[in-house]
């Protein structure tokens, strides 16, 4: 006799057949166990969900339906707890449909004996330790490829980002701009190519310091972020060199979207004391629309634009007129 108090639960819509059940686990085990009858799926159904049940014997026959169909709705559910499957009649296609779906075993009725019934709960609890080892171990194998797949997303995102201004870096917005230009010019489509560059940008650096001169490159990369437009990409270039894809933007929109952002800088009144330009951070911008032969063409146009301001001044926008 057996030590542990288990807790049987018999689905089986025939009193007389539990209550046989019933008997021959009381020669194995005495009173040393909890027997409960369901007497068809619903309360099965509400028995396992609400009760701690060590080992489940299941009427093949349940009413107007067959048992196999309680046991997928068990197992589907995610209910790995031992089961075995009593039969009035059965052959070997039963005990593989049994199997395929989830029984631990099958026993024929007229075949119960404390012997049988004993051997079956013994291999159906080994049978579901094995089972929650393995669901275990599948689990924390999913859960360990899910957090590589997020380190491997979350170094890419990295990969793309400048770690200073957290803009895209300059291979990154290359990407973006070669698959605008190929867009723009297969539907014949305008955009623009905005390059920006702080104005005496040396002079902040050797006057406040690198920290301060980082901070400036934060606060302009806040700035373009805010007030581009939501298609718009910004990135840093390099240095103090920013650059903004306008998509479906021509050269009258891009110079626009260009005043906004150099108006923006402006407002931000970060303090420059060593600027010639003003007592505060300024860039100069310059603007080239596309689509041309090559998206390089219209980022050096941009980039000849953004000389024209800085001999014009600075602090100003200019645009490749051609």
């Amino acid at each position: 006799m057996s030590d542990e108090a288990l807790t049987i639960l018999s689905i089986d819509d025939d009193p007389g057949d539990a209550e046989l059940l019933r008997r021959n686990l009381e020669r194995i085990y005495g009173r040393n166990f909890r027997f409960v009858h369901a007497r068809n799926a619903e309360e099965a159904r509400r028995e396992l969900g609400g009760r701690h049940v060590d080992v489940t014997f299941l009427d093949y026959r349940l009413g107007a339906q067959t048992g196999l169909d309680l046991l997928r709705q068990i197992r589907s559910s995610g209910d790995l707890r031992p089961l075995v499957v009593l039969t009035g009649q059965g052959d070997e296609y039963v005990a593989a449909s049994l199997a395929k779906e989830g029984a631990d075993d099958y026993l024929g009725k007229k075949d119960l004996t404390p012997e049988t019934l004993q051997q079956a709960i013994s291999e159906a609890r080994s049978r579901y330790q094995r089972r929650k080892t393995a669901a275990e171990f599948e689990r924390q194998r999913r859960l360990f490829t899910e957090l590589i797949c997020q380190a491997h997303v979350e170094l890419e995102r990295k990969s793309r980002l400048d770690p200073l201004t957290k803009l895209l870096n300059r291979g990154a917005w290359a990407e973006l701009a070669i698959s605008e230009h190929a867009r723009a010019r297969r539907y014949d489509r305008d955009y623009c190519i905005l390059m920006i560059d702080v104005d005496h940008f040396k002079e902040l650096n050797d006057s406040l310091g690198h920290p301060r001169g980082d901070l400036c490159l934060q606060n302009l990369a806040r700035c373009l972020l805010e007030n581009c437009r939501a298609a718009d990409q910004p990135g840093r270039y390099g240095g103090e060199e920013f650059v903004v894809l306008a998509p479906e933007t021509d050269i009258y929109g891009g110079q626009v979207l260009a005043e906004q952002l150099r108006r923006a800088v402006w407002n931000q009144s970060f303090p420059h004391p060593a600027s010639p330009v003003a007592d505060r951070v300024t860039v100069s911008i310059g603007v080239a629309a596309g689509p041309e032969e090559h998206w390089q063409n219209v980022l050096d146009h941009a980039d000849q634009a953004l000389y024209q301001a800085k001999r014009a001044g600075r602090n100003r926008v200019e645009s490749w007129d051609g």
